[in-house]
Order: C-alpha cells, then structure tokens, then sequence
C-alpha cells in the first residue's frame, strides 16, 4: 500500500475546494510533520471537504476540519464539520 503526507492530501484539497467556492472559510488542522497514510484517503478527504462546502446553505459558510493522532501513531482520525444552520 503506498502512502502520501496527510499535511499535502489536506493542504491541496482545500486550496482547490476554496478557489472553485471562493465564499467559504475552510479552517485547517495542524498536522504532525511527517504523518503519512494511505492514498486511499485522497479522494475521501476531497470528497467529504467538498460535501460540507457544496451543502452549506449558510450566508459564510464554515468548514473545519480536524485530525487526532492515536499515541501509538497507528491510527489518524480526520473530522470534517461544517456550520450549516439548516443541518
């Protein structure tokens, strides 16, 4: 399985996502240097960044996202939540 950087999956995604939908606000995690994972989860990220932003009714929308990292550095948690009043 290869993997990618967590910090260049996230980064690209929301610098993409913010140009095409240039009235959002997408907060970004900081992120352990070197925490890698599997490049399955590139099109995860994109697609659940971009579901929050698509489906934000709000006047200025907001998405965060936020990753934890398990102690044993085994496991990477990654939360996308955005501020739709409508949700």
């Amino acid at each position: 399985m290869r993997t990618v950087p967590l910090d260049c999956v996230i980064e690209d995604h929301v610098e993409t996502i913010a140009t095409e939908y240039p009235g959002v606000t997408i907060r970004e995690p900081e992120i352990p240097a070197g925490l890698r994972v599997s490049e399955v989860l590139d099109p995860v990220v994109r697609n659940v960044v971009e579901n929050a932003v698509e489906h934000n009714d709000g006047d200025t929308p907001l998405v965060e996202i936020d990753v934890a990292v398990a102690p044993a550095g085994d496991r990477v948690r990654i939360v996308v939540a955005d501020d739709d009043p409508d949700a």
